[in-house]
């Protein structure tokens, strides 16, 4: 269902994770809450029994796992349980002494965990993880922050408004406006970037547990009161694009979640302005604002020039979004070029 590669083209060491297939967000009561991995034996190895007791000793106390002649059925009761597992089972195969062919294979979506259908880049400069770690103290704090998120990344996309080739955005400044907007409307608890600026260090080793979208019980299932979390994301992103489209003020105001009231800082507060934009070597922007949280002098819009969008281009992307959801539902998703 996923495949990770190396990006070799891009300035800073970073890798994808690219979906072959984009995994439906479906209602968390569609999940079977049971997660499923198939370990597939290519037909011309022949596996001795003690090797398949290996693999199954293996996923010992992480997942339960049968052979059914040359698949081993591997499952587990969360999200967290199979990726441990799928490691594993990876790194089983790559240390043994013996190439074995052997193929894993996700379950179908609705026994799979989310992450593997959805389109994400890892970046190992060392700003790039301590931000990834910052926001994720954000994405921890509700489903809904990690579902609306989800979603209006791949809106972005699909509309060409996350395009940096086009002069628009990257999905580093989509995130931003995405926590900005929460925490002016109360729905995420402000996180201090402070304690992140330093990091990572010799000594910072996180150990990250795997966040689900929706919240399960402890006995794997979904909660219940899904429909109450599908009918609230749905409203928050209709807000998002409104606040957007008419609310938020581009041409003084400043995206930021560097602050505990992210709508108090106007760009004449930072001399992000018009006189003092670079325009000779590499540009420098302020005609939209979106402020790095971590890297403080930084505008993440700065290739924001006023040829190729602005604000005047940027907002129709908004407003598009506002009547789709409307009534002409068919062009959320299109490309606004």
């Amino acid at each position: 269902v996923s495949d990770i590669m190396a990006v070799h083209w891009s300035k800073l060491p970073l890798i994808i994770h690219k979906p072959v297939e984009e995994v439906k967000l479906m209602n968390a009561s569609q999940h079977t809450g049971k997660y499923e991995l198939t370990a597939s034996i290519d037909n011309s190895f022949v596996m001795d029994e003690s090797t398949r007791a290996a693999f199954l000793d293996a996923l010992s106390g992480v997942a339960t796992a049968t052979w059914a002649d040359d698949r081993l059925i591997v499952s587990a009761s969360s999200g967290d349980l199979i990726l441990k597992a799928h490691k594993l089972l990876s790194s089983f195969i790559h240390e043994s002494a013996t190439p074995i062919p052997i193929q894993l294979t996700w379950g179908l979506p609705d026994r799979s965990p989310e992450i593997v259908g959805i389109e994400f880049d890892l970046s190992f400069r060392g700003h790039g993880i301590s931000k990834s770690w910052f926001f994720r103290e954000y994405m921890r704090q509700s489903p809904l922050v990690r579902i609306g998120f989800v979603f209006i990344k791949r809106w972005s996309k699909a509309t060409l408004l996350n395009h940096n080739k086009k002069g628009h955005f990257n999905s580093f400044a989509i995130t931003i406006l995405w926590l900005h907007f929460l925490l002016v409307r109360k729905l995420a608890i402000f996180v201090d970037p402070a304690p992140f600026i330093d990091r990572p260090t010799s000594s910072f080793s996180p150990a990250a547990k795997y966040l689900p979208l929706w919240e399960p019980h402890g006995d794997g299932k979904y909660n219940e009161g899904c429909l109450d979390t599908c009918k609230q994301v749905a409203d928050t992103v209709y807000d998002f694009f409104r606040y957007y489209a008419s609310e938020f003020d581009w041409d003084k105001g400043v995206a930021t979640i560097c602050r505990s009231d992210p709508t108090t800082l106007l760009k004449t507060d930072i001399e992000w302005t018009f006189n003092n934009e670079v325009r000779l070597g590499s540009p420098i922007y302020y005609r939209i604002c979106i402020r790095d949280p971590l890297e403080q002098t930084i505008n993440v819009a700065r290739h924001v020039d006023g040829k190729k969008t602005g604000a005047p281009s940027i907002r129709p992307f908004f407003e598009r979004a506002v009547q789709a959801l409307e009534g002409d539902f068919g062009k959320l998703m299109q490309p606004l070029e």
